[in-house]
């Protein structure tokens, strides 16, 4: 090594404390569902998007009917065109219709969508 401590093919030992951003080249993709070709879910690199649909109160379920939840009426359709979709920075985006598109795993507490219509 030389005076400094660095040599080419070596370690190098640095001292104190550090902190670093490591930024990878992603991108927005649409990634097609095997059993229909008309639903896609968003992917930013590797992460899955979901859609925040509405922060609503949970409606009635009837426990006794099979599947009831499928009858609730969401009021908003899922559709998205991937060129459309404008990025707020980070991994924040927003849909055409206003619909914001975060990471799958900030979703909690309100309706979402991660799979949706072309």
């Amino acid at each position: 090594p030389g005076k400094d401590g660095y040599a080419i093919g070596k370690w190098s030992m640095i001292n104190g404390q550090w902190s670093m951003i490591i930024e990878f080249g992603m991108s927005l993709r649409e990634e097609n569902t095997k059993d229909d070709p008309s639903r896609v879910a968003l992917m930013y690199g590797p992460i899955v998007l979901g859609g925040r649909l509405a922060e609503v109160d949970h409606p009635f379920s009837d426990p006794t009917k099979h599947n009831d939840y499928y009858t609730f009426d969401y009021g908003k359709h899922a559709d998205v065109k991937l060129g459309e979709v404008k990025h707020l920075g980070g991994l924040r985006f927003q849909n055409a219709d206003g619909t914001s598109i975060v990471p799958f795993y900030d979703l909690q507490h309100c309706r979402y969508v991660v799979y949706w219509k072309k």
